[in-house]
């Protein structure tokens, strides 16, 4: 069932099925709808409940459970799922007593052949009661509030045999029946036209909404198209300015080129010209470099000639002072030959040595 609620801060939001999809749509003052998905495996079912603040929602899903989540997500809770004792669930509906969470349902008793009516505490699994056994067919729920008291309608209409249970307390139901009936009929019957006045406003807003909503749309789109235009204006004066400042950053370009390339030719000439003169001081350094590499290569070569002829008189030298040492031992040995046989030729001859020899 799709639901609208109002947010604190403003605007709407509108909980709502689209194929396997449960959608969630933000409608704010000045902005389009926002739709974001909360799930993407609902089968069907879908019912909502405002809860302490929070949107909870239950539904059906492709597995057949009926799953219970918080808008946003976060508080997810497989509550029922098909066993021997129960499948085929219908006719959810999700509803507050107090500050119990409570998710009404039917689901069919395979073992029995027969529909039952339950109510379950989703986060609280031991709140569960069976309100009513049906038959083989499965009943009408309708959940209705009047004077402070929630009703629960099941069966067809009011004057077919339908029964009405008063919620008394959690999941304590009253049937109302007999005397009762009859003083709660006429009350369940405004109810139910209350209802349908109100469903029948809340189409008319629905449908009011929907066409303030096409409106702002419209009003958007026209806003942007305005705008939209005003931005191609400026763009197009932003791209002729850009044409004319790179027109003219060329011409300066070209100036600034033309000015570096006639200073480049002058610095070119003058380094050109630089560069003969220092070849040719080059040049000149090199002969004078060669000459006196010639010159020292001759005075190398003198010196080499000095050195050998140095080396040669100093072998000379050596070898005469040789001969001198050996001839001058020669004229010593001869002398102390000579001595020693003029001696000898004396004590031949009688001679007195020693007066020879002062003699001599």
């Amino acid at each position: 069932m799709n639901e609208i609620y109002q947010r604190a801060e403003g605007g709407q939001i509108a909980l709502y099925q689209e194929g396997n999809k449960v959608m969630a749509a933000w409608f704010a003052l000045r902005r389009g709808v926002q739709p974001v998905q909360q799930k993407g495996d609902c089968l069907g079912g879908l019912t909502s409940v405002l809860f302490q603040g929070s949107i909870y929602f239950a539904y059906e899903n492709l597995q057949h459970q009926v799953a219970v989540d918080i808008l946003g997500g976060g508080r997810e809770k497989i509550v029922l799922t098909e066993g021997t004792d129960r499948c085929k669930f219908s006719n959810l509906i999700l509803a507050v007593r107090g500050e119990l969470l409570i998710l009404l349902y039917q689901s069919l008793n395979p073992v029995k052949g027969r529909y039952e009516i339950h109510a379950v505490a989703p986060y609280l699994p031991e709140q569960s009661v069976m309100i009513r056994e049906c038959g083989e067919a499965p009943n009408r729920l309708k959940l209705l509030e009047w004077e402070k008291e929630q009703y629960l309608l099941t069966g067809g209409d009011l004057a077919g045999g339908g029964m009405i249970y008063r919620w008394k307390a959690d999941t304590e139901w009253e049937v109302m029946e007999g005397s009762k009936w009859l003083r709660e009929e006429e009350t369940i019957r405004r109810q139910i036209e209350q209802d349908a006045e109100t469903k029948r406003l809340k189409d008319e807003w629905e449908e009011e909404a929907r066409k303030n909503q096409e409106k702002r749309e419209e009003e958007i789109r026209r806003l942007q198209a305005e705008r939209e235009a005003v931005y191609r204006e400026q763009m197009e004066e932003l791209r002729k300015e850009k044409e004319e400042l790179m027109e003219k950053s060329r011409e300066e370009s070209d100036r600034q080129r033309e000015a570096k390339e006639e200073a480049f030719r002058v610095l070119k000439e003058q380094a050109e010209a630089e560069k003969e003169e220092l070849m040719g001081a080059l040049e000149a350094k090199d002969e004078e470099i060669r000459l006196l590499r010639s010159d020292q290569a001759r005075a190398a070569a003198a010196d080499q000639r000095i050195l050998r002829i140095k080396k040669e008189y100093e072998a000379q030298l050596e070898s005469a002072r040789i001969q001198y040492n050996e001839l001058a031992g020669t004229a010593a040995e001869l002398q102390r030959i000579g001595k020693m046989w003029r001696d000898k030729c004396y004590q031949m001859e009688g001679r007195d040595l020693e007066n020879d020899s002062d003699r001599s």
